[in-house]
């Protein structure tokens, strides 16, 4: 049983709700006026507000010029959304007002101004990066849904492939299993807590599982991450600092080295995750673009993977990278490819050098724009062109 008094219990419960709502299509009086975002009748929605779903808008809403909403998100009913205000993946109860210029970001908005439940006005007020990755990142999500339409949308897992993961895993796992006992040592002596860290991720069609790794954090790493956000130095869903203070000792070292990902060595032998592929994301990070989380979870996730090698803007996150390289895989996965990239993660210590994509999959088909002219267009993500004039 869910305990829906804990927020966060709420919100996720939350974010499940508006998935499976949207995917049935509109109830009665609804409309969807865009893949992906449903909006109850009476709803005053300006032009130039930018709503990227999974979104339901209840009935009586208004969302004034400016406005972004990145779902998954929930409007309640006769809620207004002030010029300029941010939604990101969040719920604004019914009768509540986000001032202009706000940002409720990851949690619950109830009250006249908006306010969220728990969380400070620096936080609420502080930058937020991922709206600013939609457009640069649109000719990617249009290159997404071609993926889906050439690929297809069933899962794929190769005999071969499976076969070859779970060899490598096995005999992995047994070579390997003195660095497991270390570190397990290292990790106990330096800080309180498990050995391993369990993590939460979507695997190939969307079935969740526990992604483990060496803990690297201090225990209570996770409730400090909500008050860190603002310094977040990374686009799109990701959270990431360049100095952490939640990283204990031995965990910089185990992160240098690569050697914190080794647990998922386990998860490939299970068959939860393959050695190549899009790199495992929780249900939250999935839902920014739904033609990318469609592509990316018709596969199974990877320790390593395209993007992975091949990004380049690692300081800045690069979100758009990220949809295009986990795209570029999909439509191109075969046993090979998956030997060259393994090959260059050693060959470049785990990523830390960039690798050309022309060199993994040939120039041709690493030139998105040469193998599918269309996505040279950014498609309009503004309420004017999903919603047309609405009144």
């Amino acid at each position: 049983m869910a305990d829906l008094s804990d927020r966060r219990t709420l919100l996720a419960w939350q974010e499940r709700f508006i998935i499976d709502s949207v995917d049935r299509g509109p109830a009665s009086g609804y409309a969807q006026p865009q893949e992906g975002v449903l909006v109850g009748a009476g709803c005053t929605i300006h032009p130039s507000a930018r709503i990227v779903g999974p979104v339901i808008i209840q009935s009586g809403v208004t969302i004034k010029e400016g406005v972004t909403v990145i779902g998954p998100a929930v409007i309640g009913k006769c809620g207004k959304l002030e010029r300029d205000a941010r939604v990101v993946q969040a719920v604004v109860a019914a009768d509540s007002v986000v001032s202009s210029g706000r940002v409720v970001r990851h949690t619950l908005a109830v009250g006249k101004n908006g306010q969220a439940v728990e969380q400070s006005r620096a936080e609420l007020e502080g930058p937020v990066r991922m709206p600013t990755f939609i457009p640069r990142g649109g000719a990617n999500m249009r290159l997404a849904e071609r993926t889906l339409r050439v690929s297809g949308d069933e899962p794929r897992s190769p005999v071969l492939k499976r076969a070859f993961d779970f060899v490598v895993a096995a005999a992995g796992l047994i070579l390997l299993s003195p660095v497991f006992l270390i570190t397990a040592i290292l990790i106990k002596l330096d800080s309180p807590g498990p050995v391993f860290f369990h993590h939460t991720r979507e695997g190939r069609g969307g079935k969740v599982f526990s992604c483990l790794k060496f803990r690297t954090m201090r225990q209570d790493a996770h409730q400090m991450q909500r008050q860190m956000y603002v310094g977040s130095n990374v686009d799109g869903p990701q959270f990431k600092l360049d100095y952490d203070p939640r990283v204990t000792r031995v965990g910089h070292w185990l992160r240098a080295a690569n050697i914190d990902e080794l647990p998922q060595l386990i998860n490939v032998f299970l068959g939860q995750m393959s050695l190549v592929g899009p790199r495992p994301s929780p249900f939250r990070e999935n839902q920014v673009c739904v033609p990318w989380r469609r592509a990316r979870l018709s596969v199974r996730p990877g320790i390593t993977g395209l993007w992975q090698i091949c990004r380049h803007d690692r300081g800045g996150g690069d979100f758009h990278q990220w949809i295009a390289y986990d795209t570029m895989y999909v439509a191109n996965m075969c046993f090979a490819l998956d030997l060259k990239i393994l090959i260059a993660t050693l060959l470049t210590l785990g990523g830390k050098l960039s690798v050309p994509p022309s060199w993994m999959i040939g120039p041709q088909r690493a030139t998105s724009r040469a193998r599918h002219p269309e996505v040279a267009d950014e498609p309009d993500l503004s309420a004017s062109a999903a919603f047309g004039p609405t009144n």
